[in-house]
């Protein structure tokens, strides 16, 4: 984020870009990564690291983890109830049709109730084997459940950048949501100022801006980056009828650096005539 204090605007609205001096720098991604589960820490990069996106960068000791997922992957493989289930119901399915065949070409070779006992065995079968799939679908979702557990033990960059600060080491015992680094993505940077409200209708998000760091007049290097205004406010502040503005601006080459000024030129004009310096906020 960059905070302009100061802005240097044109006389004619319509005719030249906005231009905002002393404005500070600050990274656009900046976060803590915390540990999504206690645990002691296996591995954690150094500051200073550069990562990418999707990189571990934090990884607990997972052994149990690994062993509760072997466990579970196990029993969701272990089908032998259901295959059982389905053999005992086709033998009780056999009994009982034979029983009724039999009483229904012979006089009643077979008791009532004993037919109707095989009938009772052959409906218990076929809830057995509707338990027994059950069971196996909760084991699959164990496995499922596992497997996520696993995963909560390492954590990834979200984006890619730089480790700024380590506050835990490799062997340390971290509680879960304890932040373990700081990653900073200097890459891309915003722009945070404010322009009178005379200029609303020449600023909106998508206009381009240009921003040169103060640094550039002190080695004699001279980089212009650019970027696009993301954020317009629709509050005048009302002492100095001005509105605040975000930018996010590229900084692949790493001219911005944060904790620096620089200077954000709002590219309003099509073909600007100049620019003038206005009050100071």
């Amino acid at each position: 984020m960059i905070v302009c204090a100061s802005i240097a605007q044109s006389d004619e609205p319509s005719a030249a870009n906005i231009r905002l001096i002393n404005c500070r720098i600050k990274p656009a991604g900046q976060v803590t990564l915390s540990a999504n589960q206690s645990g002691s820490i296996a591995t954690v990069p150094q500051e200073g690291d550069q990562v990418t996106t999707g990189q571990r960068v934090i990884q607990l000791d997972d052994e149990l983890a690994k062993a509760a997922l072997a466990v579970a992957e196990k029993q969701a493989e272990n089908d032998a109830e259901i295959r059982h289930a389905v053999i005992s119901s086709d033998v009780a399915r056999l009994e009982y049709e034979q029983a009724t065949e039999l009483n229904n070409t012979s006089k009643r070779v077979i008791p009532t109730s004993e037919v109707r006992t095989r009938k009772l065995e052959y409906d218990r079968s076929l809830l057995l084997i509707e338990q027994s799939r059950h069971q196996q679908e909760v084991a699959v979702l164990k496995r499922h459940e596992a497997a996520a557990q696993l995963k909560a033990f390492s954590v990834n960059a979200p984006f890619d950048g730089k480790v700024v600060k380590v506050l835990k080491k490799q062997g340390e015992s971290v509680r879960q949501g304890e932040p373990v680094l700081e990653l900073v993505n200097a890459r891309r940077v915003r722009v945070e100022g404010f322009i009178d409200v005379s200029y609303r209708e020449r600023v909106a998000a998508g206009t381009r801006v240009q921003v040169e760091s103060d640094l550039s007049s002190e080695t004699s290097s001279q980089s212009i980056s650019s970027g696009t205004i993301v954020f317009v406010d629709s509050v005048v502040q009302p002492v100095t009828r001005q509105l605040r503005v975000w930018a996010d601006v590229d900084n692949s080459a790493g001219t911005l650096i944060s904790g620096m000024t620089a200077t954000m030129t709002v590219v309003t004009a099509k073909h600007p005539t100049g620019e003038k310096q206005a009050s100071t906020r």
